[in-house]
């Protein structure tokens, strides 16, 4: 007689807690408190790159 076969089991998912308006400005207030912090430009967002390509060190071709 075979064993049935058996799966591992999938760990139980963790729900999503969500912040709370209190923690989320506290949040905010430590952002603004950060010196350097700083919403990005156009720029700044332009001249990213995914680390992928800085591991192949392969220059980003214009589209």
């Amino acid at each position: 007689m075979r064993k049935p076969v058996t799966r591992p089991q999938k760990p139980p998912r963790r729900k999503l807690v969500r912040n709370t308006l209190a923690e989320e400005i506290a949040i905010a207030r430590g952002i603004a408190a950060d010196p350097d912090a700083r919403e990005l430009t156009r720029r700044d967002i332009r001249a990213m790159r995914p680390f992928r390509e800085l591991l192949n060190k392969q220059p980003r071709t214009k589209a």
